[in-house]
């Protein structure tokens, strides 16, 4: 059985993968570029993680 795969993602369970407030999320976002008020795709992420790394 495959696991299920996640495309699309909110800033906000982004915010509680890493434990970080959702403000704090917003400018880490920030910093490396990404502005957008929508969903996250997984390239944003991968982009967002080779930056911060992965959640622990």
């Amino acid at each position: 059985m495959n696991p299920p795969r996640i495309t699309l993602i909110t800033k906000k369970e982004v915010a509680r993968m890493y434990g970080v407030s959702y403000n704090t999320i917003l400018r880490y976002f920030k910093a490396i570029g990404i502005h957008k008020r929508s969903l996250l795709t997984k390239k944003d992420m991968q982009k967002f993680m080779d930056h911060y790394g992965e959640p622990y």
